[in-house]
């Protein structure tokens, strides 16, 4: 039957410990309920080694190793007032604080880097949650706000928080720290000061001075024995394996009406390797990523350009992905597989069969098996150039043994 080619496709070595054959490992079956056994979770902070950081500045925190396990992480800054250029009326930050950060955040571990966060990723995982986790994030970014909100904002330092995807994430996924030999060390950078501001005057020059910079994170701790067999497991032959998401990036740059053609517009996937659970895409124009345009605006999406958008994805004639629209298919999908509202302001290509569970594999394809991967996209009505940013999410793994952490999948 045609869709025989996706399920062989996923027989190679990346996908055997993904899926596993009988009744009994379906999707469709049933998990009995489990108790958990008593723990304690403890709020600290890591901090820059300088007290203040300079926009375009790479910069960093190391995690003391003092619990058990490694929770949830968020950065959080402040942000310094602005002033009003003499030959402007306003000046004010971009809308949402994700874009004070430059391009991505990496986790090391003894100097290798275990994982990288895309801001981008970050930004779309939020137009993924519930209204009220929305806002309440919204709150922490000083997100979704109007112009008239930011002008004045900008005229007084602001304090910003952001919840920074981990490679642990998921209840069960924590890390353990206890069986580490070295520290984590997490490494990021701000974005230059003309990328962050709007305004009708000249744009400032002079790099932002960032303030009291830390990382908030959470520890678990666990009784003594439960503590020792813990530590203990990472010792063990195949150590601690634990299923992540992990996240691929690609930028594609479409001139003036690319979309507009009847066969659609190609863009090679030929980056995006392993077990691929989804694609999600975000489409700007050019001007809205220019650090040089007067109003460079990353995350105030027009949604006009998702209006009437096709895509499909095949490989030497081979269907991957059947055309789907980003009106009534993708509505359908969000409301079957996500608690968020429909207007996400991007498009997503899907083979797992439920998006928010990170505790079992629940759907992928491998396009390094097929020659020729394309995405094409579909608009039939003229467009400015365009900048559009695939996140290809995949099924990867951590190993955690004998002191040492690393990422099975490169």
């Amino acid at each position: 039957m045609p869709q025989d080619i996706k399920l062989r496709a996923n027989t190679d070595a990346e996908s055997v410990a993904l899926v596993e054959p009988g009744f009994n490992h379906s999707i469709f079956v049933k998990r009995p309920h489990s108790a958990v056994s008593d723990f304690a979770i403890e709020k600290k902070e890591a901090l820059t080694p300088t007290p203040e950081i300079l926009s375009s500045r790479p910069f960093y925190f190391d995690i003391e190793k003092d619990g058990t396990v490694l929770d949830k992480l968020s950065l959080e800054f402040t942000a310094p007032a602005l002033t009003i250029p003499v030959d402007g009326t306003y000046i004010r930050y971009q809308d949402y604080g994700y874009a004070h950060l430059k391009a991505e955040i990496r986790y090391l571990y003894s100097n290798s880097t275990v994982h990288v966060v895309y801001v981008d990723e970050i930004w779309s995982n939020y137009k993924h949650l519930t209204d009220e986790k929305r806002n309440n994030t919204e709150l922490l970014v000083k997100g979704n706000l109007s112009a008239a909100q930011r002008n004045t904002l900008a005229l007084a330092p602001q304090v910003i928080r952001i919840r920074l995807p981990t490679p642990w994430d998921g209840e069960g996924n924590q890390l353990a720290i206890v069986s580490l030999a070295n520290k984590i060390r997490i490494t990021m950078q701000f974005n230059d000061v003309q990328a962050v501001v709007q305004t009708d005057g000249t744009k400032p020059t002079v790099a932002l001075n960032y303030t009291n910079v830390k990382l908030v994170y959470k520890v678990g701790h666990i009784p003594g024995r439960e503590r020792i067999a813990l530590a203990n497991m990472s010792l063990r032959p195949d150590g601690i394996n634990t299923l992540i998401s992990d996240v691929m990036l690609s930028v594609i740059n479409v001139p003036a009406n690319g979309l507009n053609n009847v066969n659609g517009y190609p863009i090679d996937l030929r980056d995006f390797v392993g077990a691929v659970r989804h694609i999600r895409g975000i489409i700007r124009t050019t001007d809205q990523v220019d650090s040089f345009n007067p109003n460079t605006a990353y995350y105030e999406i027009d949604t006009s350009l998702l209006e009437g958008l096709r895509y499909r994805i095949s490989a030497n004639e081979k269907s991957l992905f059947e055309e789907t629209d980003t009106t009534t298919d993708q509505t359908e999908y969000v409301d079957d597989f996500y608690l968020c509202r429909a207007d996400i302001e991007q498009f997503f290509v899907f083979w797992d069969y439920d998006a928010t569970n990170l505790h079992f594999a629940s759907g992928h394809i491998n396009l390094s098996n097929f020659t020729g991967s394309r995405l094409y996209l579909k608009r039939l009505v003229n467009h400015p150039p365009l900048q559009i940013t695939l996140l290809g999410y995949r099924w990867n793994w951590t190993n955690l043994k004998n002191g040492n952490y690393q990422k099975i999948w490169q």
